[in-house]
């Protein structure tokens, strides 16, 4: 699923003849909403948290040349490392702890990195950044007027996430900051929605306004497509074709990697 209405603005201004200051690309999206379900994605990214040069790293872990990666982050936040420069660009790794300038990192089936190992040293010199995983709770600080919640998920602000083969729906309750899924207990508010991933957003209290801003990333961005189902969301705050998004057969591309055409359903496709 992709969403639309999206203006970036390249920042930069002039504070002399012989200097130029210039900052980072940003931009918003908007769109008014009515009552009903609708498709967002969330492709500005948030302001990121330590920037730096890798040192070294292990296959668990990264050193940073300089900085103190554990100073920057927060109690209670879910934090990735996305790596801008170098061959692993694009690449995104979950941070499961810090110490100093150590990054503890996180693999496998329970996270959402892009990759599920790292050889010795393969990142040395990249520059890597850190930012905090978009998540239902911030979710929320997007819509005015704000999400209503209920105790009751028949009356309440709704998002609908794909998980494990089929759309999982999580409902505000009625004190305006808890989510949870009908029939459960648990408070989902921290739920992670990654950067390559869309969502459903179901709106039973009124229209609002929908508003999204941040960074607008200037790095490559790699989505791991496996057989089956899956959301999408392209990265970058524009609206692209299938062609634009990578869907084309590429040859270069070894078999079982590259998309597959055929004239019937059995093809690779895409759904909006």
């Amino acid at each position: 699923m992709l969403t639309g209405l999206g203006v970036a603005c390249a920042l930069s201004s002039t504070a002399s003849a012989e200097t130029v200051v210039k900052g980072e690309p940003s931009g918003v999206m908007s769109a008014q909403l009515n009552p009903g379900t609708h498709p967002l994605s969330f492709p500005l990214i948030r302001s990121e948290v330590f920037a730096g040069i890798v040192a070294s790293n292990h296959d668990g872990s990264i050193t940073f040349a300089s900085g103190d990666v554990a100073s920057a982050l927060s109690a209670g936040e879910k934090y990735y490392l996305e790596v801008v420069t170098g061959p692993f660009e694009g690449d995104r790794i979950d941070l499961a702890a810090a110490s100093g300038p150590v990054a503890m990192l996180a693999f496998g089936a329970a996270t959402y990195s892009t990759v599920s190992s790292l050889d010795h040293n393969a990142l040395i010199g990249a520059r890597l950044v850190i930012r905090r995983h978009m998540t239902l709770k911030a979710i929320a600080t997007q819509f005015s007027p704000t999400l209503v919640g209920h105790n009751s998920a028949a009356i309440a602000d709704q998002v609908l996430v794909y998980q494990n083969g089929s759309l999982s729906r999580y409902y505000l309750r009625g004190d305006g900051a808890s989510w949870r899924e009908p029939g459960k207990t648990a408070d989902r508010r921290d739920l992670v929605i990654p950067p390559d991933a869309s969502v459903l957003v179901q709106l039973k209290s009124g229209p609002k306004r929908w508003l999204h801003h941040g960074a607008v990333r200037a790095n490559g961005f790699r989505v791991n497509l496996t057989p089956g189902v899956r959301t999408f969301s392209s990265g970058f705050p524009m609206k692209l074709s299938f062609i634009e998004v990578g869907g084309f057969v590429g040859p270069q591309l070894p078999a079982n990697v590259r998309w597959v055409g055929r004239g019937n359903e059995t093809a690779d496709g895409m759904q909006i």
